[in-house]
């Protein structure tokens, strides 16, 4: 019946409408958590990579002191206004007449520890000087380098550097580094994309990826197209001082963009032209904790099998302690917390853990520890100062550190 077919036509057009607008409600959905979500990470893909421009800002808060343990040019411009605001609100602040607007912060120590171990773990003399205005008023006269830095042999001198999860890491533009020092960076194909554009805005030399990775599962298509090979060094050629602002301090700079809980990330660091046969200084500032113990394990193990003589792995990690307080806790309510992507805590003490993965302890310390070693003045700390002697390999009392920061050596280059 005509009726019944015109009925029939209806309520497939109404069907068809209905589906059409559930279909666009449902993309509108997606693109507006996909709005959220680079609103929320300011562009970056996860809590965990926003974390790089949370540290960044933790550095510019520091570099604005006028007393500043660590000075980051780049920091501010490099985290954001938003990381920015957000840690000059959870900045402590500092004793009146004490020179300073807050105290230094556990980002603050935690920048001038690993610095010092680069410059040590390249044969380079490491800087021994504090801002008197830091340093507590029955502090030594000089740091404790014994307590603090690890020396290394005689000629100890490599010439390969690899950051692991680098973050918004700024060092090659910042530090005085060696002119024929080859530095690498890992990390996720965001946060190595969002660098670069920041650099670039801030006129700091710097190349395009360094080649396609073979890590499963990174993408590219974000990243800019540009030549792959590492650059050379502002320090050995011109520059036009209005086109460059920050020209790279050392050899060459390289980002390769993986996942490192996948085993290929090795391939792709020597696409980038790392050499496995030439001594390398192998840096995990703010990583290990993100991953799971068994992917900590193969990272380190696959480091100290790639590792040549004269090789340096310098880390840091929270304790197991720290991990077992979260999970006792629970997840945190309303916006994701960093820490509650923390999975993987270091034992006390670390020289079992590290010998099983390849690796020999050389030092391990905390934040108060190097604070007392520096001779900053607790007033001035936003951590506990020290309050016992060290124990066995450096380490005090383990109960009472929520980070240990490691200094080792491969084992089987020191068992030749």
């Amino acid at each position: 019946m005509p009726g019944a077919a015109g009925s029939s036509r209806s309520v497939a057009a109404l069907a068809a409408a209905a589906g059409a607008a559930a279909l666009a409600l449902a993309l509108s959905a997606k693109h507006l958590f996909a709005w959220w979500r680079q609103g929320a990470w300011d562009g970056l893909a996860s809590v965990v990579s926003f974390s790089a421009k949370l540290i960044a800002a933790s550095r510019a808060i520091e570099s604005q002191e006028e007393h500043a343990l660590v000075t980051d040019p780049l920091a501010e411009g490099m985290a954001g206004s938003a990381a920015v605001a957000n840690s000059r609100r959870r900045a402590q602040a500092a004793p009146e007449g004490s020179g300073r607007r807050f105290k230094l912060g556990k980002m603050a120590i935690r920048t001038r520890w690993f610095d010092d171990q680069i410059e040590a773990a390249l044969g380079m003399p490491v800087a021994a000087s504090v801002p008197a205005a830091l340093r507590a008023p029955s502090a030594a006269a000089t740091i404790d380098m014994p307590a603090y830095v690890w020396e290394h042999p005689s000629g100890h001198e490599p010439r390969q550097l690899v950051m692991l999860g680098a973050g918004m890491d700024s060092r090659p533009w910042r530090m005085k580094l060696p002119a024929d020092l080859a530095w690498f960076e890992l990390d996720q194909p965001d946060v190595i994309a969002a660098k670069q554009q920041l650099l670039r805005k801030l006129l700091a030399e710097v190349p395009g990826t360094a080649g396609t990775s073979r890590c499963s599962g990174s993408s590219l298509d974000d990243l800019p197209a540009e030549p792959g090979s590492p650059v050379e060094s502002g320090l050995s050629r011109h520059l036009s001082i209005d086109k460059t602002q920050f020209p790279l301090r050392c050899g060459s700079w390289a980002a390769v963009p993986c996942d490192l809980s996948d085993a290929s990330w090795v391939d792709a660091l020597k696409e980038a032209g790392w050499d496995p046969a030439k001594p390398t200084v192998w840096v995990a500032e703010g990583l290990l904790m993100y991953l799971e113990e068994e992917r900590v394990r193969s990272l380190l193990r696959t480091m100290a099998d790639q590792s040549a003589e004269g090789s340096v792995f310098i880390g840091l990690s929270v304790t197991s302690a720290v991990i077992d307080r979260i999970r006792a806790r629970g997840p945190s309510k309303g916006a994701a917390s960093l820490m509650d992507t923390w999975v993987f805590g270091c034992p006390p003490n670390p020289t079992e853990f590290l010998a099983e993965c390849g690796w020999q302890l050389r030092l391990a310390n905390d934040r108060s520890q190097q604070a007392a070693a520096l001779g900053l003045d607790p007033q001035l700390c936003a951590f506990l100062p020290a309050t016992n002697g060290s124990g066995q390999d450096g380490v005090k009392d383990a109960k009472e550190a929520a980070s240990l920061f490691m200094t080792a050596t491969p084992l089987a280059a020191a068992a030749q």
